[in-house]
């Protein structure tokens, strides 16, 4: 799966899209016009920025290296393990 984010080495601890992406690892910025990688309506403190919480978890979606459809299987299995782990509880209750 290729990443879509990747950490931002301007705002500590937080990600941006690769796509936006203007500063280089050094934290200067690349282009000549280019100044935030948001479009602006910062308040100065990204944690409190709507799109940079958006960055943030699918950052944390994508260190997780799976794919959409890998979580939805593993939830499949995981239900189904419940509903075992339920019918054998319940044959032990009977004995």
């Amino acid at each position: 799966m290729d990443r879509l984010t990747v950490k931002s080495v301007v705002f500590d601890g937080h990600c941006v899209l690769k796509s936006m992406c203007t500063f280089d690892n050094k934290g200067n910025i690349k282009g000549e016009d280019d100044c935030a990688s948001c479009g602006g309506g910062c308040d100065g403190f990204c944690g409190k920025c709507e799109i940079q919480r958006s960055f943030d978890r699918l950052a944390a979606y994508e260190d997780t290296g799976l794919t959409p459809e890998e979580i939805i299987a593993m939830k499949a299995d995981n239900k189904r393990t419940h509903e075992l782990i339920d019918i054998l509880e319940g044959a032990i209750k009977a004995l």
